[in-house]
């Protein structure tokens, strides 16, 4: 459980520094011909630093804490319309969004690190 819960801890501060390192005219392309604004990118992140963090609790010991009010805090600052960017014609299944959906859940009785090892095996 330590290496998960270290996982956990370095996802969430990864995360936080890909946002603060993005520029203001930040775009990032989830394939060719469609990009996401900082804005978007930043709700995104957010949504997922939440659902990493709530990870601490799943399959614990019981002794784990999670700061409830920062997870609210980023559910807040999320995703809080529908998410879903468009398929497009000639480009593979979009794994990115996929594997948003997948994540973005709320399956909440399978860790996130089970659902990472299960889409890198395909």
């Amino acid at each position: 459980m330590k290496i998960i819960l270290a996982l956990i801890g370095y996802a969430l501060a990864d995360i936080g520094a890909a946002i603060d390192a993005a520029p203001s005219d930040f775009e990032f392309q989830i394939y060719d011909g469609y990009t996401i604004d900082r804005a978007t990118f930043v709700k995104v992140a957010n949504s997922f630093r939440a659902k990493i963090a709530m990870g601490v609790k799943r399959g614990g010991a019981g002794d784990e804490t999670i700061n409830y009010a920062q997870v609210i805090s980023w559910l807040d600052a999320g995703i809080t319309e529908d998410f879903d960017p468009p398929a497009s014609n000639g480009v593979l299944y979009n794994n990115g969004q996929d594997w948003m959906t997948y994540t973005l859940s709320d399956d909440s009785d399978t860790c996130l690190l089970t659902k990472i090892a299960f889409l890198a095996q395909g």
